[in-house]
């Protein structure tokens, strides 16, 4: 809503580009930095297993439905919100957005206690599925250890890895890339493809084998690419 109304405001007063900054596209090594982010965006297939168990009469057309609805909320809410960003600030936009408005403004201040709202109460919903294969790689589902006492100490130690990383790490848009450009690529799109291959025993030239082809090589690429790019972005040049 701030990106909104400051954005409309701005149009409103000044035009939609009043100095001629306005591109329509162009390529340079930003396009690695921000598809970790978008990878990151629409990774929900974590929960995918957890809101089928929720929904009265799973079946596939109803988690299908789901599914659809999220990734085209996602793509309007995602896709409204930077490019409101970007005609507000253009080439300058932050990549925490907020970071562009003064600190005194109090919408953005209601903003950034809501960021961190959203950010506090994901973490338990990111903390389950990591928590529960932690688990089961490290004990497996016959475990004679305590389920409690295993649940306090996994959960602890996520919690307290995760505090590190948020000390030492400069910013959130950094941490979101590396999260989207390792973990995410890898278990959400380059995995689940995979799997589908291997299920669906296709042959490699099979029609419904190329997406899955192309969504491996893809990913793989712009991972290795956007990690890359973004450990040099974090190493200090002189």
């Amino acid at each position: 809503c701030i990106v909104f109304i400051r954005t409309t405001q701005q149009i409103a007063n000044e035009g939609h580009d009043p100095n001629g900054e306005l591109s329509y596209g162009k390529v340079s090594t930003g396009l690695f930095v921000a598809s970790p982010l978008i990878f990151y965006a629409y990774s929900s297939h974590v929960n995918i297993f957890t809101i089928y168990s929720e929904l009265n009469n799973p079946t596939l057309p109803r988690i299908n439905t789901v599914i659809i609805g999220d990734v085209v909320s996602a793509f309007f809410v995602y896709g409204l919100i930077g490019l409101f960003g970007y005609l507000s600030f253009f080439d300058e936009t932050d990549g925490n957005i907020l970071n562009n408005y003064p600190s005194s403004d109090i919408a953005v201040q209601l903003g950034a206690i809501a960021l961190v709202l959203s950010i506090i109460f994901n973490i338990p919903l990111n903390n389950h599925p990591c928590r529960i294969t932690i688990d089961y790689m490290l004990f497996g589902p016959t475990s004679t250890i305590n389920a409690n006492l295993r649940f306090y100490i996994e959960a602890s130690c996520i919690v307290f890895i995760a505090l590190i990383a948020s000390i030492f790490v400069p910013g959130i848009n950094v941490a979101f890339g590396l999260l989207g450009a390792t973990a995410t690529a890898f278990c959400c799109y380059i995995m689940p493809a995979i799997i589908y291959l291997k299920v669906c025993d296709f042959e490699l030239y099979h029609w419904r084998a190329i997406p899955c082809l192309l969504l491996i090589t893809i990913s793989g690429i712009s991972s290795i690419i956007s990690t890359v790019i973004l450990i040099l972005d974090l190493i200090p040049t002189g």
